[in-house]
C-alpha cells in the first residue's frame, strides 16, 4: 500500500511537471530569462531558470503529502529545506548573488531539516556500521546541504546533466528508502524523481530549458535531504563522487567557482565534437579521452554515478552501513 503511494506522489509531480513545463517556457521566453547555449555549433537561446517549475510542483506535492499525514516532523523539515534551496536559487538567477552571500542563504536554508531532525545524530557506515555525532549532527545536516547544492552547481552545464544527474540520485535514495520503511524520505524521492523526469523531457539534448541555479541548487538539497531522512548518509555522498571529484579537480586551478569567466566554456566544432578549455574538470576528462558529443559526454557522467551508487550499496550490503 505505501509503495502505491509513493508511486501516486512520483506520478503526481510527473504529471504536473510534464504538462505545466511548456507553458513555463513561454512564460519564461516572455520575461526575458533565456541563456544561450554554448554547446551546439549554432548558438541558441534557451528559457531559463526551469527549476522554477519544479520548485512549484514540489511545493505542490509537498503540501499535498501534509494534508494526506504522509511526512513525520523531520520530514516537513526537509519539505521546507528543499523548498528553500530553490528559493535561494531564484534570487541567485534574478540577481547573480555573490558566492559567499550564496553560501550564507543556502547555510540558512538548510535550518529546518537541522531543527525539525528527530533521528539518532549517528551515520552509519560500511565497515563502521555507526558513527556518534550527537547535538553536532544538527551543524552536519546545515554543512551537507550546502556543499551538495554548490557541487551540484559547479557541475552543471550540459544539457540533461543537472535533471538526470539528481534523477538517479533520487531513484537510488527512493528505492532504498521504501526498502528500510523511511515513508518521509520515500514519498519526497520519488515525488522529485516524478518531477525530474518529466523535465528531462525539455531538458535533455537538445535542451528547449535550462534548470538554472533555482534548479541546481535545489536538486543538491533533495539528494542531501533524502539521504539523511532516510540514514543512508553514505549512499548520498557515494552517489554525489562525480560532483565531489569535478570540484577536487576545479581546485587545482584555485577559484573554483570562477573557471569558466577565467578560461571560457567548452567549446564544439561543426560535428558537435567538445574540446575542453584550459582547466581540469570531471566533464573535461571524458573529453581528453577520445571525441566526446555532448549528449555522450552526459550519458557517460550518469553512467559514472550510477556505477558508483551500485558499488555503494553493493558495500553496504556486505559490509553493513544499513
Amino acid at each position: 500500500m505505501t509503495f502505491m503511494i509513493a508511486l501516486t506522489w512520483a506520478f503526481l509531480s510527473f504529471l504536473l511537471t510534464y504538462f505545466l513545463m511548456p507553458l513555463g517556457i513561454k512564460l519564461l521566453k516572455s520575461r526575458g530569462w533565456t541563456g544561450v547555449d554554448v554547446h551546439k555549433p549554432v548558438r541558441v537561446e534557451c528559457a531559463e531558470s526551469g527549476g522554477l517549475i519544479i520548485l512549484l510542483v514540489l511545493s505542490v506535492s509537498f503540501i499535498l503529502m501534509f494534508l494526506a499525514d504522509c511526512l513525520d516532523r523531520a520530514g516537513i523539515g526537509a519539505c521546507l529545506t528543499i523548498v528553500s534551496a530553490g528559493l535561494v536559487g531564484f534570487l541567485d538567477d534574478a540577481f547573480t548573488l555573490r558566492q559567499r552571500n550564496k553560501v550564507l542563504l543556502m547555510m540558512l536554508a538548510g535550518l529546518p531539516l537541522a531543527l525539525c531532525y528527530s533521528g539518532t545524530g549517528s551515520v552509519r557506515l560500511p565497515l563502521v556500521r555507526s558513527v556518534e555525532l550527537g547535538a553536532f549532527y544538527m551543524f552536519v545536516i546545515i554543512l551537507a546541504v550546502n556543499v551538495a547544492s554548490n557541487l551540484m552547481n559547479m557541475l552543471a552545464g550540459f544539457n540533461g546533466l543537472e535533471a538526470g544527474f539528481a534523477a538517479v540520485a533520487c531513484g537510488f535514495l527512493g528505492i532504498v528508502s521504501l526498502a528500510l520503511g523511511e515513508w518521509s524520505a520515500a514519498f519526497i524521492s520519488l515525488a522529485s524523481l516524478g518531477a525530474l523526469l518529466a523535465f528531462l523531457r525539455y531538458n535533455w539534448y537538445p535542451a528547449r530549458i535550462f534548470p538554472g541555479d533555482s534548479g541546481t541548487l535545489m536538486f543538491g538539497a533533495i539528494i542531501a535531504s533524502t539521504a539523511i531522512l532516510s540514514g543512508t548518509e553514505f549512499l548520498g555522498v557515494s552517489l554525489m563522487m562525480p560532483a565531489i571529484f569535478d570540484f577536487v579537480l576545479k581546485m587545482q586551478h584555485g577559484k573554483p567557482f570562477a573557471q569558466r569567466r577565467l578560461y571560457g566554456d567548452t567549446k564544439v566544432n561543426e560535428a558537435g565534437v567538445l574540446s575542453p578549455p584550459g582547466y581540469a574538470a570531471f566533464s573535461h576528462a571524458f573529453m581528453r579521452v577520445a571525441p566526446t558529443s555532448e549528449r555522450r559526454l552526459v550519458l557517460l557522467i550518469l553512467l559514472s554515478e550510477s556505477l558508483i551508487g551500485v558499488l555503494a550499496l553493493i558495500m553496504m550490503l556486505l559490509l553493513g552501513g544499513w
